[in-house]
């Protein structure tokens, strides 16, 4: 064994925790009816768990449905087989795998379909955030798939398997997939599945990387003869550079559209400097952008926001902002009134006590603030036409003569 081997592994790979991730990732299947049983009923509960945390938009309901979620499992178990050199058990483990997605999909449909929670699908945090793979799930995926594979080949680390579990978001894509088609939105519903797909060949490379160094490929760990071995290998190797063009255009896209995230996240905070509101949420999908900023008094331009990013070179199909409005309130001093502005907040420190007597004191601030920029304006066209000011004073005099 390697070093890099018998630092992942800990030491030595036993025959028996061997035999043992083998069947957790049915390579191999010794009692089909308990194992199979358990696969159903798990990925049928957190479909609908799944489902539901959609349709509340809960987060924590999500998380839920991520630890009881069996689809890592032969996920990871295509990737052990395949290195393993066995045909016949990456075809198990794959076949398991997508009746597991498609099981999935159909009771997110049906549920969504019988059910009349209607989500809204332009808003809602769940959906918006699964519609297309970035950078980070692609991260993610990687990560979680390597911990998944050491996980199994060893036996002081079981408390990480709950949070691959809740890493690797693998079940509520698909179920995303299944409200979208319902809700009549393929866009979504493709935008979703590519998550997926990206989120399994990313488990998969890893998978593959981590079990192959290892030393699991070698002679020791096969029941392969050394031919079969490399005949194995060499249609892996095909069917990873079938599926490694639209991978790596994936991969470009989501590098690229977080770049422009993040350029339009820094061109939104610098659109509101001077504003009294603040950034809460800004998100980039397919050319959409979304922002939700929280304040007060005269709202931000989205034709100056639009116009920058423009000149930046960013082309946006389109900018929905939503605005929260903010309030102030002192219990200690106006227990009674709600301030809608800075501006309420300091004429209610300064001595007004109802909401009656606020308002007066807006339209007089308000009064003497017109007042003031009229004597100013005309003062300033005095000085700038002194001539023509004269030539009027010298008028109204031979007048009165």
């Amino acid at each position: 064994m390697n070093k890099v081997a018998d630092i992942l592994a800990g030491g030595e790979i036993s025959k028996k925790t061997l035999k043992k991730a083998q069947e957790s990732t049915f390579v191999t299947v010794v009692e089909p009816k308990q194992q199979y049983s358990s696969f159903i009923i798990r990925i049928i509960l957190a479909s609908i768990i799944a489902t539901g945390g959609i349709a509340t938009d809960s987060t924590a309901v999500i998380v839920g449905s991520m630890i009881i979620a069996p689809l890592m499992s032969p996920m990871i178990g295509v990737a052990l087989a395949a290195v393993l050199g066995r045909p016949r058990s990456t075809a198990r483990a794959l076949g398991i795998t997508t009746f597991g997605m498609l099981l999935c999909i159909l009771i997110s449909f049906l549920m969504a379909l019988i059910l009349p929670f209607g989500v809204d699908l332009t808003s809602n945090s769940q959906v918006v955030s699964r519609m297309s793979p970035r950078l980070v799930d692609l991260i993610i995926a990687l990560a979680s798939s390597l911990m998944a594979s050491i996980v199994i080949m060893r036996d002081d680390v079981p408390d990480a398997l709950a949070g691959v579990a809740i890493s690797a978001s693998i079940v509520p894509p698909l179920c995303v997939v299944g409200v979208s088609l319902a809700e009549g939105n393929t866009v979504a519903a493709l935008g979703s599945f590519l998550l997926f797909l990206t989120n399994f060949f990313s488990i998969q490379i890893a998978g593959m990387a981590t079990f192959a160094a290892l030393g699991l490929g070698s002679s020791v760990y096969s029941d392969s003869t050394k031919r079969e071995r490399a005949e194995w290998y060499g249609v892996i190797l095909f069917c990873a550079a079938f599926i490694f063009v639209p991978l790596a255009m994936s991969s470009n896209n989501v590098v690229n559209n977080a770049i422009r995230e993040r350029t339009i996240r820094s061109t939104a905070l610098t659109w509101l400097e001077g504003t009294s509101y603040q950034l809460n949420e800004i998100h980039l999908t397919d050319g959409h952008v979304s922002l939700e900023i929280m304040g007060s008094g005269d709202r931000p331009s989205m034709k100056l926001l639009g116009a920058r990013l423009q000149d930046l070179g960013i082309g946006v199909t389109d900018i929905r902002m939503a605005v929260i409005d903010e309030y102030w309130y002192r219990p200690d001093a106006h227990p009674n009134i709600e301030a809608k502005s800075q501006e309420e907040l300091e004429l209610f420190q300064k001595g007004a006590t109802t909401r009656q007597e606020l308002e007066y004191e807006i339209a007089e601030e308000s009064k003497i603030k017109s007042e003031k920029e009229k004597t100013e304006d005309k003062k300033t066209t005095s000085e700038a036409n002194p001539t023509s000011a004269e030539a009027m004073g010298d008028g109204a005099k031979k007048s009165s003569k």
